[in-house]
């Protein structure tokens, strides 16, 4: 037995969550074995690599003595490094590893901020990279997800790049430290939005509701797609760069809504169906109360007409 070294990854004497420590020593045979608690190891495995303390021999006289002189020497190694710095004030720096090592880092202090507050590099440096644009900091990327502003994509989506152009904080989603960041702070996908646009269509119930709304002052453009997975979709395009007065709306094509709006157009009730189409949107895309008679009277007024001629 030559020696025992404890090797542990810390900020500040602390190991935080997510991290490791392990023991290695070195033997009599001068091989250095590993003791890992979190790693399972056969019984037999186990007497064979790490030997019980009590059966270690003791260092002898030299050996204690040898260590007092490398104590002594550290000792005045340190003094004089003191002295020769004069007090000058140390910074610390974040030294990044490879490029694999920054997306699990950032993914991290994305997700457990508190578990990473000390390693202040990781949220000041910006190590997030944008469309067309310098990359930002984690902090900033954080600050932008909690106003609704952050977006991801690949640079060659038109719905991206739009973005982009138009001041919008775009995540590069084809690069891994932005995917990890995207995924961790649920930013908005503009890809998907691409996929869905693309394979949407509208109808003459969907263009009278969008000349309604922008009659009154909300204007949007509706379309219908499948596979949306939920009744409908809003994109705000005035937080994302895409435009102040840009709303897109995609309604699910297999959802209840636009199945009760095809069944009354089918029922030969057009203006209901707008009008049931148009009141659902009000309310999803939030328009002001004081806007909503500017948006639907003219349609309920329609609808009325509809319903008498229908009577008669």
């Amino acid at each position: 037995y030559s020696g025992c070294w404890i090797r542990l990854v810390d900020i500040d004497g602390k190991v935080p969550p997510g991290l490791h420590a392990w023991v290695e020593f070195l033997g009599e045979d001068g091989v250095w074995g590993v003791v890992d608690a979190s790693v399972p190891v056969d019984p037999e495995d186990r007497k064979q690599v790490v030997r019980p303390v009590s059966k270690l021999p003791a260092p002898t006289s030299r050996e204690s003595s040898g260590w007092v002189w490398a104590i002594a020497a550290a000792l005045l190694l340190f003094a004089g490094s003191a002295a020769l710095l004069g007090g000058r004030r140390l910074k610390r720096r974040l030294q990044v590893g490879s490029e694999t090592d920054v997306p699990g880092l950032l993914r991290g202090a994305a997700t457990r901020p508190r578990a990473f507050e000390r390693i202040r590099p990781l949220f000041t440096r910006r190590l997030v990279p944008l469309i067309g644009r310098p990359p930002i900091s984690l902090a900033r990327a954080r600050k932008e997800s909690l106003r609704g502003r952050l977006s991801r994509g690949s640079p060659h989506t038109r719905l991206a790049e739009q973005a982009s152009t138009g001041g919008g904080v775009v995540i590069d989603a084809e690069r891994a430290a932005g995917r990890a960041v995207a995924d961790a702070l649920g930013a908005i996908d503009l890809d998907r939005w691409q996929e869905l646009l693309d394979g949407s269509w509208s109808d003459d119930v969907t263009t009278r509701v969008e000349a309604a709304l922008g009659a009154g002052g909300q204007p949007c453009r509706l379309r219908v797609a499948r596979g949306v997975g939920q009744e409908t979709m809003v994109l705000d395009g005035g937080l994302l760069g895409l435009g102040t007065r840009v709303c897109l709306v995609i309604v699910n094509a297999e959802g209840d809504l636009w199945r009760s709006v095809r069944r009354l157009a089918r029922q030969r009730q057009p203006a209901r169906a707008v009008l049931w189409l148009a009141d659902s949107m009000v309310h999803r895309i939030g328009v002001p109360e004081e806007a909503l008679g500017g948006c639907l009277a003219s349609l309920a007024e329609a609808a009325v007409r509809e319903r008498a001629w229908s009577v008669s």
